[in-house]
């Protein structure tokens, strides 16, 4: 279940057989689709899905923050590598974390990834809302790594937040 670039046999959504590998590129598609970013997303999400495959591979299966916020970059370029540094509102007038607050929030979220519930830890991440752009397609990464359903992964819950 692994192809080769040329560094090296690395595992990825390419890897996998016919159906599945449908799978995962339709559920990407349809995030880029309902998060509202253009097609050339899709390709930028497969990217960051195959870097969390690898990720989760090696020798520690629980991400760690630099790998969260390189994910997200990969997903994302607005990103520029960091967590936000202003306040966000949301369209239902909800505010993420405070800027201020988030380096403390996602080492938090990082420390209790291992074991947590995947859809508690999702919504979580998705209410901090770390990032400029690009929190939702991220967020589907996480939960698939989160789920170890890489080779048949889940489309991104819709779920209700309540505002901080």
């Amino acid at each position: 279940m692994s192809y080769v670039y040329a560094e090296g046999p690395r595992l990825g959504w390419l890897s996998l057989d016919h159906d599945r590998r449908w799978r995962v590129f339709d559920l990407a598609v349809e995030e880029c689709r309902r998060q509202e970013t253009g097609p050339d997303m899709v390709e930028l999400l497969l990217r960051g899905y195959d870097l969390a495959w690898t990720y989760a591979s090696d020798e520690t299966p629980w991400p760690r923050l630099d790998e969260i916020i390189t994910i997200a970059y990969m997903l994302e370029p607005k990103v520029d590598d960091q967590l936000r540094s202003t306040p966000v509102t949301f369209r239902d007038g909800g505010t993420g974390a405070p800027a201020s607050n988030l380096q403390h929030v996602m080492e938090g979220l990082v420390y209790s990834v291992q074991g947590a519930d995947p859809d508690l830890w999702t919504k979580h991440f998705l209410s901090a809302h770390p990032f400029v752009d690009g929190n939702g397609r991220t967020a589907w990464v996480m939960r698939t790594w989160l789920t170890a359903s890489w080779d048949w992964p889940d489309p991104l819950p819709r779920y209700e937040f309540t505002t901080h």
